[in-house]
């Protein structure tokens, strides 16, 4: 089991980076240009991946709760990192939380 949640990690993590080497050469308002996609922009797109990863990291850490890694610190909050300010992704997330906070 172990393999298995390493390898969808390192997989995770490559596509990340290979999305953010491709948005590099954007412009902040390109990011935050509306697009005609299901999310306004391309940063709503991008925030939403990035509330999912760490919806995912919960759910792993609640259910192995025996994992140090994954128990140690505080979870992160997107308010206290100040990335949902400018967003209108709050009230389009609750569709994949069955109405639970996102935060």
């Amino acid at each position: 089991m172990k393999n298995l949640f390493q390898a969808l990690a390192k997989y995770n993590e490559s596509v990340n980076q290979s999305i953010m080497e491709l948005l590099k050469p954007l412009k902040k308002e390109q990011l935050m240009m509306k697009t005609k996609a299901y999310y306004p922009s391309i940063f709503e797109t991008l925030l939403h991946n990035l509330i999912a990863d760490l919806n995912w990291l919960r759910r792993y850490r609640d259910t192995l709760k025996e994992n140090k890694a994954l128990n140690n610190g505080k979870p992160l909050s997107l308010e206290e990192k100040g990335l949902r300010e400018n967003s209108s992704l709050t009230t389009r997330s609750s569709f994949n939380t069955g109405g639970r906070s996102m935060s």
